[in-house]
């Protein structure tokens, strides 16, 4: 009966051990499993951190390489824009230059033909003086004799002697008014002459040529170009 006991008592404790055995291994091996799990666990929020960091970085990246294309694109069309504008300004500025050049050979024309309109003027009026003082030398002989004539006193004489001292006096008028116009149309010539002068230097600083055809240039500071159109270049 002891010993039946005994085997009992030592069965239960058997049996005991090996359900705290087994509890204890149940409980270790859960501790493992959830060791395993939390590292499980932790090494995939390590994964996703890290993927989530790579998505951030490349995010980065591309939003870095679009600012820096959009800022590339933005100084491309600033350049683009100030090279529009530059050639813009160019165009302009040679237009006013070939317009100011075109304005200026067309006032130096107009000065050209007042100038010959004077020289005209000039050549008719001593052409006049000439003829006149022909005549007025011519009637001064006639009165020298017709002078001699009144000696004998003749009244025939005297009046012709009258007449021909009036048309003596009419013709030094004539001489002188024309003397006058002649002068005027020399003091114009000058006058026009000064002005193509200073037309042509303005052409000259302003980087022009003189396009009129056979013109005659004035200025001996001028340096026509080769291509400038062959003009009489010497000066009065």
């Amino acid at each position: 009966m002891k010993i039946a006991v005994s085997i009992l008592s030592i069965l239960l404790i058997a049996a005991i051990a090996a359900v705290v055995f087994l509890f204890i291994k149940e409980q270790k091996q859960a501790k493992e499993t959830e060791a395993v799990a939390q590292g499980f666990q932790a090494e995939k929020e390590e994964v996703q951190k890290a993927a989530e960091q790579e998505i951030s970085a490349e995010k980065k990246a591309k939003e870095a390489a679009e600012e820096k294309a959009k800022a590339a694109l933005e100084a491309a069309n600033q350049s683009a824009e100030a090279a529009r504008m530059a050639e813009a300004a160019l165009a302009k500025q040679e237009a006013q230059k070939a317009e100011k050049l075109k304005e200026l050979n067309a006032r130096l024309a107009r000065e050209a033909v007042a100038r010959q309109e004077a020289e005209k003027a000039a050549k008719n009026a001593e052409a006049k003086m000439q003829q006149l003082q022909r005549d007025l030398e011519a009637t001064e002989r006639r009165q020298a004799e017709i002078a001699q004539r009144l000696a004998e006193k003749s009244d025939t004489e005297a009046n012709r002697h009258q007449e021909v001292l009036a048309q003596i006096e009419k013709q030094k008028a004539e001489l002188a008014s024309i003397a006058e116009q002649h002068n005027r149309a020399q003091q114009e010539r000058k006058r026009r002459i000064v002005e193509q002068v200073k037309l042509e230097e303005e052409i000259m600083e302003a980087g022009g040529n003189i396009t009129i055809p056979n013109y005659r240039v004035w200025s001996p500071n001028y340096r026509p170009s080769l291509s400038r159109p062959k003009s009489d270049s010497t000066s009065n």
